[in-house]
C-alpha cells in the first residue's frame, strides 16, 4: 500500500491563493506533503486534556507603561484622520 501524497495540487494553489502564498511548481509537492502533516497534527489536538487551573495567566501588563493614550492623543499620532477615525491604507487591492 501506498502513503498518501496530500491533497491535489489544485487544492494546495487554491489554499495558498487564500493565504496570498506563492507555491513554486518545483516544491508543490513538497508543500502538499507538509500540508497532510500539519493537519494530521491539528486532529490529534483534541486528544490532549489540559488542565486549565494550571494554566497562569498569558497576558500581563507591564506597570511603567500607561493603560491608554486616549483618542486625542492617537489621532495626533496618525498620518491621516477623517474626524474620529484613523485613515489606513487598503489592504486588499480591488
Amino acid at each position: 500500500m501506498t502513503e498518501p501524497k496530500g491533497p491535489a495540487p489544485e487544492t494546495v494553489l487554491h489554499i495558498a491563493q487564500l493565504a496570498r502564498l506563492s507555491v513554486p511548481d518545483a516544491i508543490l509537492e513538497e508543500t502538499a506533503l507538509a500540508l497532510t502533516q500539519m493537519l494530521d497534527l491539528i486532529q490529534q489536538l483534541p486528544a490532549f486534556e489540559v488542565e486549565h487551573s494550571q494554566i497562569g495567566p498569558t497576558l500581563s501588563r507591564r506597570e511603567d507603561v500607561p493603560h491608554s493614550l486616549g483618542k486625542a492623543s492617537l489621532i495626533a499620532l496618525s498620518k491621516g484622520h477623517e474626524g474620529d477615525f484613523v485613515l489606513v491604507p487598503p489592504v486588499l487591492k480591488s
